[in-house]
């Protein structure tokens, strides 16, 4: 179970934003899986299929729900480089902290990465976008990425110097590969209070949850 959850909570964390002033407001994606590891055939169902980023500042709040941890959701500060996974596992209400060390660790090598920009267009959500090639060298072919200049601000942490704002990417942790697409873009003002943890959530590390619930 804590392989499970530690894989949703990495695949949330690596979707998440960054926010860099400028654009406020939410964001919905929707989430489709191109790649699955042999032990989660027939447990489709119980992943995620969409994901709400809330974006203000230099925070970001990004949530998904899943049959195994409910309503999970990742804060992202990028001026501290904190993140806390939040999650309601079986009446046990959790805040993962995910140390800046832990956090690289899951992410690809960003120095060997290569960015190829490419004169392909398509409109998504509304914005006319860039279709992006992303290449690692542990990697027979090269991420698709479909980003626009029309929104600033917040970039998607898992590529780099990447220029414009991701609407269409692909994550990947722990055998799981997830293309995410937006289909509404919403500026509107966002409460502070929806980058706070809440008082009835216990802090807790990868390693105190591990052992909570098994490796």
């Amino acid at each position: 179970m804590y392989k499970s959850i530690l894989t949703f909570a990495l695949l949330l964390i690596l979707g998440a934003f960054q926010a860099q002033d400028n654009f406020e407001g939410m964001i919905t994606f929707k989430i489709e899986y191109t790649q699955l590891p042999a032990e989660m055939a027939g447990f489709e169902s119980m992943l995620p299929t969409e994901m709400v980023s809330y974006i203000k500042g230099h925070k970001s709040r990004n949530e998904q729900t899943t049959a195994i941890t409910g309503q999970q959701v990742t804060i992202v500060d990028s001026e501290t480089s904190y993140t806390v996974s939040l999650m309601n596992l079986l009446g046990n209400k959790i805040a993962l902290e995910i140390t800046p060390e832990e956090a690289e660790a899951s992410k690809s090598n960003e120095s060997d990465m290569k960015i190829e920009y490419t004169k392909e267009k398509k409109e998504i959500a509304g914005y006319t976008c860039t279709k992006v090639l992303i290449s690692f060298p542990e990697m027979a072919t090269p991420l698709i990425v479909y980003v626009t200049k029309d929104i600033k601000g917040a970039t998607q942490e898992n590529f780099g110097d990447l220029e414009g704002f991701p609407l269409e990417y692909i994550v990947a942790a722990e055998g799981v590969q997830a293309r995410y697409y937006a289909v509404k873009v919403e500026e509107k003002p966002i409460s502070d209070d929806l980058f706070n943890i809440p008082t009835d959530y216990k802090k807790m590390s990868q390693t105190e949850l591990q052992q909570l619930y098994g490796g």
